[in-house]
């Protein structure tokens, strides 16, 4: 038995470096470079959700799998593992506390791509997110560009305000 443990360890050894070893390689020969984490629409809509949530914890760009929880490698944690959310809603006190309630998404001008394909894909993608985030528990709302901008540039800050406080009161009447 001690001789099988200790072959068994050196060979998990060997694995992990390996896998250092090729991720140290990959970094050396890819091109790595810093993007913003949201545009300027979505940071406009990031800071109006602060101001008028101020009983709430905003947290941006969150991946699915900071807040929901399963078993790792099992179909429905394959299923969301590579999804982010625009923006996620918690309790910021009480019992409650840092505990997801619900997600905001943003759909701007290029939310859906450029590409056919790419409609299609974000398209199911989307209706999987809200199913999620439903069958979780959670409220799911979607901006939408049409319903808080002037014409196709300009955010309207009424009308943005307009549709938070409408999330925020379904949020406070499902709690």
């Amino acid at each position: 038995y001690y001789k099988k443990y200790n072959k068994y360890k050196r060979y998990n050894k060997k694995i992990k470096k390996s896998i250092t070893e090729q991720r140290l390689s990959n970094m050396d020969t890819g091109n790595i470079k810093v993007k913003k984490i949201m545009n300027i629409e979505e940071t406009k809509i990031f800071y109006s959700i602060l101001k008028i949530f101020k009983d709430y914890n905003i947290y941006k760009q969150v991946s699915f799998k900071a807040f929901l929880d399963t078993e790792e490698d099992t179909d429905v944690w394959k299923t969301f593992r590579d999804f982010y959310c625009d923006f996620l809603i918690t309790y910021k006190k009480g019992d409650r506390i840092n505990e997801p309630i619900a997600i905001i998404e943003y759909d701007g001008a290029g939310h859906f791509g450029n590409t056919e394909d790419m409609k299609e894909r974000i398209k199911n993608n989307d209706t999987v997110k809200e199913k999620l985030i439903n069958k979780a528990g959670m409220q799911y709302f979607i901006i939408e560009e049409n319903n808080i901008k002037i014409d196709s540039k300009f955010i309207d800050d009424k009308k943005l305000e307009s549709c938070l406080f409408n999330i925020m009161d379904s949020i406070k009447n499902n709690d």
